[in-house]
């Protein structure tokens, strides 16, 4: 699956507030997509709704590593119930 259309699909998820299948469908594709900050991040967001802080966290972090300026975009401090509504757009590498 190319990543935007991964992103979508996710964001539909997390728009609708199913975190689960959020977090099903983006580690799924992981593998596939392991360069890409985007996914950890959604990822780490997804997770931590979930109440899974500790693997949330180290989502972010390798998000962190592979692109700073686009995570912060994503970073998880939110207020609770926090739902996206778009996809950042990442900076140029």
């Amino acid at each position: 699956m190319q990543l935007q259309e991964l992103l979508d699909r996710a964001l539909v998820l997390a728009d609708e507030g199913d975190w689960e299948q959020m977090a099903e469908l983006l580690r799924e594709h992981l593998a596939e997509h392991e360069a890409e900050a985007e996914v950890h991040c959604w990822l780490g967001v997804a997770e931590r709704e979930l109440g899974l802080e500790g693997v949330a966290y180290e989502r972010f972090r390798r998000a962190l590593a592979l692109n700073p300026p686009w995570t912060r975009t994503c970073w998880p401090p939110r207020a609770p119930g926090w739902r996206p509504s778009t996809t950042p757009t990442p900076k140029s590498r």
